[in-house]
């Protein structure tokens, strides 16, 4: 019984999703199979919260912004093409193309979402978002060397992180409040989350971003320390599982091989990175855990 109650947890954690054909790209191996299984994932659970946006949009509430109903249809649209392509080609720059169509798509609605003074309607932005970004990330992957791009996503990225953290914080307000530490780690990490974001868009040098994240991974480190000593309940975690899966992913990102980094004049020699203070060697990448009766504590899949 409790094998069964273990892979019910393991499944409400991972994006569900029905067994699909595999895209196209699926077919290779290696990192370039496991992106197209990432991409097939992501693009199915968009589809799913637009379907669950346009089911409460027609069933379970009342009036909304002008227009609405017409942009979630032509996003849904636009990504059930893109999803279609994807299973069909294997050509990566088709994909590229109808991607950008897709994202603009998404990019009207969630503004329109965000432009609404309904909490929830902002809240489906947030949720809509999350895929969207983590679709345009295993893109990336599967057409492209580190170096493509690399701005771009690491900006989007940025953006997504700062944004589910400011939700994990106000959701650690409503969820526990007894438990100061954890909200007050959780708080520090999302002010360093944004002001990361904002170091980004300032368009600093690539090494002088790899420092500053340290602190972002610092914070995030202690604040994972306090959840999973915490008594809190599992939507909470899957919220702080969105913002470890999209921090780890900034963390590769910043420390993959062929990523451009400041070159020194050539009379200069390039300057020895002096080991960071705060880490004693490498450190294993933060996980949300959870603990179940009988069962024991196991970390979240990622």
């Amino acid at each position: 019984m409790h094998r069964q109650i273990l892979a019910v947890v393991f499944l409400s954690f991972a994006v569900a999703v029905p067994t699909l054909a595999q895209p196209a790209g699926a077919r290779r191996g290696g990192d370039d199979a496991a992106a197209s299984r990432s991409l097939e994932r992501w693009l199915q659970q968009l589809e799913n919260e637009l379907e669950h946006l346009q089911e409460d949009l027609y069933f379970q509430r009342g009036s909304y912004p002008a227009g609405l109903r017409d942009q979630v249809e032509r996003a849904s649209q636009a990504v059930a093409h893109f999803h279609h392509e994807v299973r069909r080609s294997d050509d990566r720059e088709h994909w590229l193309r109808d991607f950008r169509e897709m994202d603009e798509r998404i990019h009207e609605l969630v503004e329109s979402l965000n432009r609404s003074s309904d909490p929830w309607l902002q809240r489906q932005a947030l949720r809509i978002s999350y895929p969207d970004e983590q679709i345009h990330y295993a893109l990336r992957r599967t057409i492209s060397n580190p170096r493509d791009g690399f701005r771009e996503v690491l900006a989007r990225h940025a953006r997504v992180l700062e944004n589910e953290a400011r939700n994990l914080e106000a959701l650690a307000e409503r969820v526990d409040r007894r438990d100061d530490r954890m909200r007050r780690e959780i708080r520090d990490f999302a002010d360093e989350a944004e002001d990361f974001r904002e170091e980004v868009e300032r368009d600093e040098d690539f090494d002088e971003l790899r420092e500053d994240f340290q602190e972002v991974d610092e914070k995030w480190h202690q604040a994972v320390d306090q959840i999973n000593r915490s008594a809190t309940g599992l939507y909470l975690r899957r919220t702080a599982q969105n913002v470890n899966r999209v921090h780890n992913q900034i963390f590769e990102m910043l420390n993959a091989s062929g990523i451009p980094g400041r070159t020194p004049p050539a009379d200069q020699p390039r300057p020895i990175t002096p080991p960071r203070d705060r880490y004693e060697g490498p450190r294993d990448r933060p996980g949300i855990e959870i603990e179940l009766p009988r069962i024991g504590r196991f970390r979240i899949p990622f």
